[in-house]
């Protein structure tokens, strides 16, 4: 029997921490941020090289021993969040900044009744109750969804480039224009600098938000979307594995992290990447048993057999897409390729699927653009001072950099993550979505090691975490 519960409460005490960490920085350096998220990136580490042990005859642990640690975190989280669902750009005294008051209130008391209908299923006073149980979900995505659409209304026009960019590409692309060589209106008092050439993104957060932009509508609700359908699917892999509690509370901490509306106001894309990622290995485990092409007799059968395949191949298309949606993708690649390298011609062809799809129309249209943007501009941006990262940190507590210099200490961080990460890849276990838990320490240590490391990078972290966890309950045999 593997270590599952251990490594869960590690990878637990790992989104905790971060969540505590980067709470109060408003997505930038503090020294609570950085030794917060290092601390993650310690727990993080020791939950994926936690060797595997086995217990000879020992009982089979129930899919439902990850439940009570999953509860007591969302209690933990839900309450941080009470205390920090202020805006950057809000006036506060606005309807909806009232309600986002209200909401993270609503997102812990509706978290404790789960506990309460947990305990009560232990403690064998009574079953759960399918009606009760499916109100507590609607109500807890409710109130997700009213936290991410408030900020959106009470801040029309947040003050960042990374909005305008999402509101003017789609605009460009409906004019005929090529979003990587367009103007765009520069929110900051000072001129860009030559690295932040606009939009500086991939085209998946375009593409997403262009229903948005032509239905006259806010592109971040995009984002609101996907953050639903990224909860969703941590709800039902709970469920699937015979433990919709688990899923439950995995879905109430994300749906209610502190500093959700803080996200939304900003518009940074990771939720489109999470429910990319997310539905990606969702599908891929729940249909691997398809084999495409078979023929199966019966004409309903054999629709069904069919439907399962497409499903199944979607969800490779979907990782293809979580993958080349942002420049640090690349580092997700190795051990989510470890994971799946049974099927890693079917990985393959969604990559390329979803790079011909997405990107080439982009490429073709003016190669030196695009990659002056995406890649060249990219690679050229300087150490962020004000970013999250552990040689801002090193520099800030012990001088680091200016006693090594920054290319030193550049190279050495850069080799310590490449090493990391390759044990990371070497240790990734063929589970499919529990292997979500090394993606997210794969990427959260390339954060780190970076030159540069915000808030958002932090939030898709804590997914894919997330996602692992409840991927590590054993399913019901």
């Amino acid at each position: 029997m593997t270590n599952c519960k251990l490594r869960s409460c590690l990878a637990l005490l790992a989104v905790a921490v971060l969540a505590f960490a980067v709470t109060p920085s408003a997505g930038f350096y503090s020294r609570r941020a950085i030794l917060g998220a290092v601390t993650a990136m310690v727990l993080a580490l020791a939950a994926c090289f936690l060797r595997d042990v086995e217990r000879g005859n020992a009982p089979r642990a129930t899919p439902q021993a990850p439940w009570f640690l999953l509860a007591a975190v969302a209690l933990l989280v839900t309450g941080l969040a009470i205390f920090n669902s202020e805006l950057l750009y809000g006036h506060g005294d606005t309807f909806a900044e009232c309600l986002l008051r209200v909401l993270p209130l609503a997102g812990f008391l509706l978290v404790a009744s789960l506990l309460l209908s947990g305990l009560a299923i232990r403690n064998q006073r009574s079953d759960l109750r399918p009606r009760i149980f499916r109100f507590q979900i609607l109500a807890l995505f409710a109130t997700g969804a009213a936290l991410r659409i408030c900020p959106i209304i009470a801040v029309p026009e947040p003050r960042i480039d990374v909005f305008n960019a999402l509101r003017d590409a789609p605009a460009h692309l409906l004019a005929g224009r090529n979003p990587y060589t367009a103007e765009y209106d520069n929110p900051y008092p000072f001129p860009p600098h030559s690295y932040d050439l606009y939009p500086f993104y991939p085209p998946l957060p375009i593409l997403f938000g262009l229903p948005f932009r032509v239905a006259g509508l806010d592109v971040r609700l995009a984002n609101v979307v996907c953050d639903l359908v990224a909860a969703w699917i941590l709800f039902h892999a709970g469920r699937s594995r015979g433990c919709p509690l688990a899923g439950a509370f995995a879905a109430g901490i994300y749906l209610h992290f502190p500093r959700v509306p803080f996200v939304m106001e900003q518009a940074w894309y990771e939720p489109m990447l999470a429910a990319s990622l997310g539905a990606g290995l969702y599908l891929v485990e729940r249909y691997e048993s398809a084999e495409p092409g078979r023929s199966v007799p019966g004409g309903t059968a054999n629709a069904g057999r069919n439907m399962e395949c497409a499903c199944y191949n979607l969800g490779y298309f979907l990782l293809g897409l979580g993958l080349t949606g942002k420049q640090y993708g690349i580092v997700l690649l190795p051990p989510l390729l470890k994971s799946l390298w049974r099927t890693w011609k079917r990985l393959s062809l969604g990559i390329a699927a979803a790079t011909a799809l997405v990107i080439g129309p982009f490429f073709l249209s003016n190669p030196r653009a695009f990659l002056d943007v995406i890649f060249f501009a990219h690679m050229d941006r300087p150490v962020q001072p004000e970013s999250i990262t552990i040689l801002v940190g090193a520099e800030d507590l012990f001088g680091f950099v200016t006693q090594f210099g920054i290319k030193p200490a550049r190279a050495l961080l850069f080799g310590i993550a490449v090493v990391l990460i390759g044990l990371i890849t070497w240790r990734t276990p063929a589970k499919t979505t529990a292997s979500a838990l090394w993606l997210g320490t794969a990427l959260l240590t390339f954060c780190l090691c970076h030159t540069q490391g915000f808030f958002n990078y932090f939030y898709l972290c804590e997914y894919v975490f997330l996602l692992g966890i409840v991927g590590l309950i054993p399913k019901p045999t």
